[in-house]
């Protein structure tokens, strides 16, 4: 129990540094002698929260512990932990608001081509969607889905280069894999053609010429 509350209150205080603060969500992560009630949910709920409230104006990080946050993220949905809690039917809760940051983090990505933080924005993306327990956040919301990957092929049109590339294109497979899924499952055509006509057409059909050897500028 003093371990519990110690950790606990120490992710909450104020008083405790963002130094601090991960540290000890990390310990707390691997240890087997950190005894927190719903552990996972609670230490994924806490850096989930820390980035909306950041995205949100309402907190104030320095630069690299936001990234360090990303990255924490990204290494609890990678981890074997996590993985095996899901097979043994443990339910683990992604919150809305941790998929719309990501969407608008590429984005951000699509439209200024702010490489800041994209790669383990992109690797978080890639976990969801990779684990079918937590890919349902997207696959339940249609609109969400399509978002990511309308601005995911904006994304990869910019031509970035580097690791970046092959972490874009390995979420767009799974993504689209995902989306095409929900088209088979989907009661109202009307809308699917919406969507497609209106947010992915355009997109996929730049992203095709261009992988085709073709080249393309914003103005034309």
């Amino acid at each position: 129990a003093a371990v519990y509350s110690g950790i606990s209150l120490k992710l909450k205080s104020k008083t405790t540094s963002w130094e601090d603060k991960l540290k000890l969500a990390h310990f707390a992560w691997i240890s087997h002698q950190c005894f927190l009630p719903n552990k996972e949910q609670v230490l994924l709920d806490w850096a989930r929260q820390s980035l909306v409230a950041f995205y949100k104006k309402k907190l104030e990080l320095k630069e690299d512990i936001v990234e360090r946050l990303w990255i924490y993220i990204d290494n609890i949905l990678h981890s074997r932990k996590l993985q095996n809690l899901l097979k043994n039917g443990k339910t683990i809760n992604l919150q809305i608001s941790l998929v719309k940051i990501i969407n608008e983090r590429i984005t951000e990505f699509s439209l200024r081509g702010s490489q800041r933080n994209i790669c383990a924005v992109l690797r978080c993306c890639q976990g969801i969607l990779s684990t079918p327990a937590l890919a349902v956040i997207y696959t339940a919301k249609q609109e969400l889905m399509v978002t990511l990957l309308s601005q995911l092929c904006w994304s990869a049109c910019k031509q970035p280069e580097g690791a970046v590339v092959a972490q874009l294109f390995e979420v767009i497979h799974l993504a689209l894999g995902h989306y095409l899924l929900i088209l088979q499952q989907q009661v109202n055509p009307r809308r699917a053609f919406g969507d497609v006509t209106a947010h992915l057409l355009q997109p996929c059909l730049v992203l095709r010429h261009l992988l085709s050897g073709g080249t393309w500028t914003q103005a034309g």
